[in-house]
């Protein structure tokens, strides 16, 4: 195959985006004395599992609504700023719902009728300050059959 045949190629994957996010997560682990030697294998691990669970629904994206390409995605800015926002945050972060929200986001920023830039920025910005209390006070007010009871 020549070069410009391999350029062109569609060989990146939800796994080979995986990767890609991986190493650029990794670069956010600075090496530093033995305490980092402790903690790098539990951060790789948050890492690893953030990009397959990234993987997965991006896949399932795919087979659930015919318009969606991760290879069409790949190729929108929109897209990999907020794959890169939104993983960044949920690497650091423990909490399984707000991780799911992250992922939603990324999800959410591949559609066509994605909100545009900026309403990405403020919801994946509000996910990474909002604390899980924040969230459940914001699911209870939505839940208008509930607020109907008091």
């Amino acid at each position: 195959m020549s070069q410009e045949e391999s350029e062109n190629s569609p060989k990146d994957t939800a796994l080979d985006i995986a990767l890609t996010i991986a190493n650029f997560t990794g670069a956010l682990v600075p090496p530093v004395g033995a305490v980092m030697a402790l903690v790098t294998p539990v951060i790789e691990k948050r890492r690893n599992n953030w990009v397959n669970e990234l993987e997965q629904d991006l896949k399932a994206l795919e087979e659930q609504i015919g318009e969606f390409s991760l290879q069409n995605a790949i190729n929108e800015p929109e897209f990999i700023t907020a794959l890169m926002r939104a993983s960044r945050i949920a690497i650091s972060n423990h909490n399984s719902e707000k991780r799911q929200m992250l992922r939603n986001a990324i999800l959410n920023s591949s559609l066509s009728d994605a909100p545009d830039e900026t309403e990405q920025h403020i919801f994946i910005s509000w996910l990474d300050e909002l604390t899980e209390w924040h969230i459940k006070l914001l699911k209870i007010f939505d839940d208008k059959h509930h607020l109907n009871k008091y």
